[in-house]
């Protein structure tokens, strides 16, 4: 059976359909965060800790250097993380995730 996710940040494990994992309901309570929406800053602290948990790609060193962020290009927001582990002298670039860029008027 596939694992049920949050119906907010679709990234963590929840027990209910439906329901709110506890990140985003503390983030929502003490941050005062959107509750529909996912910020850039909440999706960019969900992949950082899951690459850096995860090591690196190459050897599974946990103790690299990293540049994370968020470009805009053509329409589109790349989550990016830019790696440089001394243990195996590897630089790679690690894309976390690509989104479409919300076009708000701000005439409206």
């Amino acid at each position: 059976m596939a694992a049920i996710k949050c119906s907010r940040c679709m990234m963590h494990e929840v027990s209910l359909h439906g329901t709110m994992c506890s990140v985003c309901q503390m983030n929502i309570t003490f941050n005062k965060m959107p509750a529909d929406k996912l910020s850039e800053g909440e999706k960019m602290e969900h992949y950082v800790n899951q690459r850096v948990m995860a090591g690196c790609r190459n050897c599974g060193n946990k103790n690299f250097g990293f540049n994370a962020g968020v470009k805009e290009e053509s329409g589109l927001k790349w989550y990016m993380m830019f790696v440089e582990c001394p243990e195996c002298k590897e630089e790679y670039v690690d894309v976390m995730e690509v989104d479409s860029v919300d076009d708000v008027s701000e005439c409206e």
